[in-house]
């Protein structure tokens, strides 16, 4: 699923997700294809969960986000992906 598709099916949520496909372009990390785990309303409840499933899988590229952001890119150093 693409983020913009996440965007559709989810309004107004905040999502954790794995990364299935992304890349790293002009210093900056961005995310083609994703699949989600969950989704809430409350950045609490999602932000501790995120930080289990982290904690349970550290070896999966996990994210969370909220679908009002239009697009997911971060600094290519914040990404465990290089």
């Amino acid at each position: 699923m693409t983020w913009s598709e996440a965007r559709q099916q989810f309004p107004n949520r905040w999502l954790i997700f794995e990364v299935i496909r992304g890349h790293q372009e002009a210093g900056q990390w961005s995310v083609d294809e994703l699949a989600i785990l969950e989704s809430d309303k409350a950045a609490a409840s999602v932000f501790r969960r995120y930080s289990e499933l982290q904690r349970t899988y550290p070896s999966r590229e996990l994210g969370f986000f909220h679908t009002s952001q239009i697009s997911i890119i971060c600094d290519a150093h914040i990404s465990s992906r290089r």
